[in-house]
């Protein structure tokens, strides 16, 4: 179970940077 939460978090945390970055490039243009 502890792992499941971890790999949980991992995935929300990669696909928050994934959106900031993307937010980021589109404002930068």
């Amino acid at each position: 179970m502890t792992t499941t939460s971890t790999t949980y978090a991992r995935t929300i945390s990669h696909r928050i940077d994934e959106v900031a970055a993307t937010a980021s490039s589109r404002s930068a243009s």
